[in-house]
Protein backbone atom coordinates (compact mmCIF):
# COMPACT_ATOMS: atom_id res chain seq x y z
CA UNK A 1 0.00 0.00 0.00
CA UNK A 2 1.45 3.27 -0.65
CA UNK A 3 1.41 6.05 1.03
CA UNK A 4 -0.82 6.62 4.04
CA UNK A 5 -5.06 6.88 4.94
CA UNK A 6 -5.97 9.93 3.64
CA UNK A 7 -2.88 10.78 1.27
CA UNK A 8 0.32 9.78 -0.03
CA UNK A 9 2.93 12.24 1.85
CA UNK A 10 3.06 13.48 5.10
CA UNK A 11 1.79 17.24 4.08
CA UNK A 12 -0.96 15.72 2.50
CA UNK A 13 -2.24 13.91 6.30
CA UNK A 14 -1.72 17.43 7.99
CA UNK A 15 -5.19 19.09 8.13
CA UNK A 16 -6.65 15.44 8.74
CA UNK A 17 -3.99 14.53 11.65
CA UNK A 18 -5.64 18.34 13.04
CA UNK A 19 -9.11 17.03 12.90
CA UNK A 20 -8.23 13.61 14.77
CA UNK A 21 -6.43 15.75 17.68
CA UNK A 22 -8.93 18.18 18.16
CA UNK A 23 -11.98 15.47 17.77
CA UNK A 24 -9.79 13.75 21.02
CA UNK A 25 -9.08 16.70 22.90
CA UNK A 26 -12.84 17.70 22.82
CA UNK A 27 -13.32 14.30 24.05
CA UNK A 28 -11.07 14.64 26.46
CA UNK A 29 -12.53 17.55 27.97
CA UNK A 30 -16.37 15.94 28.11
CA UNK A 31 -14.75 13.84 30.95
CA UNK A 32 -14.97 15.86 34.13
CA UNK A 33 -11.72 16.12 35.68
CA UNK A 34 -8.47 17.56 35.43
CA UNK A 35 -5.43 14.87 34.02
CA UNK A 36 -2.28 16.12 35.96
CA UNK A 37 -0.31 14.27 33.37
CA UNK A 38 -0.48 12.75 30.09
CA UNK A 39 1.23 11.17 27.72
CA UNK A 40 1.06 11.33 23.67
CA UNK A 41 2.57 8.77 21.76
CA UNK A 42 3.77 9.07 18.37
CA UNK A 43 3.12 13.05 19.13
CA UNK A 44 4.47 13.81 15.58
CA UNK A 45 4.51 17.43 15.52
CA UNK A 46 1.89 18.04 18.13
CA UNK A 47 -1.34 18.74 16.89
CA UNK A 48 -2.85 17.16 20.13
CA UNK A 49 -1.30 19.69 22.53
CA UNK A 50 -1.93 22.43 20.48
CA UNK A 51 -5.78 21.46 20.45
CA UNK A 52 -5.50 20.48 24.36
CA UNK A 53 -6.41 23.18 26.60
CA UNK A 54 -3.83 23.59 29.64
CA UNK A 55 -6.84 23.46 31.72
CA UNK A 56 -7.53 19.53 30.77
CA UNK A 57 -3.83 18.54 31.10
CA UNK A 58 -0.96 19.70 33.51
CA UNK A 59 1.84 17.63 32.62
CA UNK A 60 2.16 16.39 28.64
CA UNK A 61 4.57 13.85 27.61
CA UNK A 62 5.41 13.87 24.07
CA UNK A 63 7.19 11.03 22.52
CA UNK A 64 7.95 10.14 18.87
CA UNK A 65 10.16 7.87 17.56
CA UNK A 66 11.40 10.39 15.24
CA UNK A 67 13.93 12.83 17.12
CA UNK A 68 13.37 15.28 14.49
CA UNK A 69 9.69 15.69 14.78
CA UNK A 70 10.72 16.31 18.75
CA UNK A 71 12.77 19.65 17.62
CA UNK A 72 9.70 21.71 16.25
CA UNK A 73 6.96 20.78 18.77
CA UNK A 74 4.70 23.35 19.75
CA UNK A 75 4.70 24.74 23.07
CA UNK A 76 2.20 26.50 25.59
CA UNK A 77 1.04 26.90 28.98
CA UNK A 78 1.46 23.11 28.99
CA UNK A 79 4.73 21.30 30.64
CA UNK A 80 6.34 19.45 28.28
CA UNK A 81 8.94 16.45 28.95
CA UNK A 82 10.35 15.56 25.39
CA UNK A 83 11.81 12.30 24.88
CA UNK A 84 12.49 10.05 21.68
CA UNK A 85 11.34 6.05 22.20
Amino acid sequence: MKGSVKGDTYCDNVLYMKQVAATIAERVGDVDRFFPRAVDVGCGRGHFAKAASGDLIGSLDQCDMCAQMLVSLYRSKVTYRLGCL
